[in-house]
């Protein structure tokens, strides 16, 4: 409840677990019973879902999968925001589901949802929010695709996936043709596997039902002129983005971006846009996958200068522009390795936290436990001596991060961790 909000409502789509996991703890006190007990008595077993639950772990059925890295078994960690994606089930069992919502919350002789709930989960909540473009989003439901999992000519296309440790999950539903598909994978490498299967299944299912086919994707053409100096300048500086700190800056007469720890071009198209091209030790070309689909351009929306991604007529907000401090302040002495130091009976998911500052600005740097390939860095702003915003997509809002003292120590406070510094930053 002391926590500033990260977002202004109606700003920018946020996608938050604590947020659902915050309307699970309203159901368990409106209810008065456990929310996982509410929830197997009001919708799991009415629905027949009889091998699902909502659990902190892994099941202890014996149906349950195993999560795997590669060959290896690796035991699953438990989850805190059990609400948001606590839920193990199976494909029958999750095509229950699905049925439920194409007959408007009905399954058998048991009204779940009211007709009107359901109509209301899948209605667009964000049209009126500018910064969202056209990323259209409902209640739970996300109602817009991009790249090759994009479905044309078939209505309204809701979809949700889902991943924790070593499993990944995908649901694609077509209201308007009762058409819906659910994947499952017990892999952490499995994210866009799942997708891809999902949306050529409900793809082939589609024709199959109505004839619809889906229309041949072209894919815009390399324009390598020289860029004018004007909009060399209007695109070179920092932007803050989901992925970390984006550099843009000139190279002759093109454009280079560095993000997520690599070197790219940002070489005109065909279509008016920018795409990234990576040569990896600058010699192989690499597909990017979906990043290699995503065309970006600078526009002022809003009032702010930020960076569009586009896929075909779908747009949606990639960063914005945000200058450096002018000092880091107090924030300066912060600089060095942190440890959480309240870790309780939680399991450790970080190998690594630093505070650094990289051309001026501070940033959070974290390694993953199970992925320490994967450095994951975001931008702090600081606002004052004792907090800073971790920013996103925006320059001016994001999650609160404090710096507090304890014993003579410097901790830095985020989601109800603490995290002690352990030692100062080195050149």
């Amino acid at each position: 409840a002391g926590q500033p909000l990260a977002y202004a409502p109606d700003l920018v789509f946020s996608y938050s677990n604590i947020g659902i996991s915050l309307l699970g703890a309203a159901v368990q006190s409106r209810s008065g019973v456990p929310f996982a007990q509410h929830m197997q008595q009001n919708v799991l077993a009415p629905l027949g879902m009889a091998h699902s639950a909502f659990e902190a772990g892994a099941s202890n059925s014996p149906l349950m999968a195993k999560g795997y890295r590669g060959r290896e078994a690796i035991p699953e960690i438990p989850l805190r925001d059990v609400p948001a994606g606590g839920l193990n089930a199976s494909v029958n069992d999750l095509s229950r589901f699905l049925a439920m919502v194409f007959a408007d919350g009905r399954s058998g002789t048991h009204q779940i949802l009211k007709p009107e709930t359901v109509a209301e989960m899948l209605r667009p909540q964000n049209s009126a929010v500018a910064l969202d473009f056209n990323f259209r989003v409902g209640l739970g439901w996300l109602l817009s695709t991009l790249g090759q999992s994009t479905l044309e000519n078939a209505g309204p296309v809701a979809h949700h996936a889902g991943a924790i440790g070593m499993f990944r999950s995908q649901i694609y539903l077509l209201p308007n043709h009762k058409l819906g598909v659910v994947v499952l994978a017990n892999s952490g490498s499995a994210t866009s596997v799942v997708d891809h299967i999902a949306t050529e299944t409900l793809a082939l299912a589609l024709e199959a039902k109505t004839g619809i086919q889906q229309p041949v994707h072209t894919t815009p053409t390399w324009v390598d002129a020289p860029l004018p100096a004007q909009v060399q300048r209007a695109y070179e500086g920092d932007y803050t983005s989901l992925v970390g700190r984006i550099h843009i800056r000139a190279d002759g007469t093109a454009l280079r971006a560095n993000a997520l720890g690599h070197d790219f071009k940002l070489r005109q198209r065909s279509d008016g846009l920018f795409g990234l091209d990576y040569a990896l030790l600058g010699l192989v070309s690499v597909n990017l996958g979906t990043l290699s689909e995503i065309g970006f351009s600078l526009r002022k929306v809003a009032g702010r200068e930020v960076l569009v991604g586009s896929v075909g007529s779908q747009e949606m907000l990639v960063g914005q522009r945000v200058e450096p401090p002018a000092s880091l302040g107090a924030w300066q002495q912060r600089l060095g390795d942190y440890e959480i130091s309240n870790l309780g009976d939680d399991h450790k998911l970080v190998k690594r936290i630093r505070l650094i500052e990289e051309r001026g600005f501070l940033v959070l740097e974290t390694t993953p436990l199970d992925e320490p390939d994967q450095v994951i860095r975001a931008v702090l702003k600081p606002v004052s001596d004792s907090q800073a915003l971790l920013l996103g997509p925006l320059a001016d809002s994001g999650e609160a991060v404090r710096s507090v003292v304890l014993n003579g120590v410097d901790h830095l406070a985020y989601s109800g961790y603490l995290a002690k510094k352990i030692t100062n930053s080195r050149p």
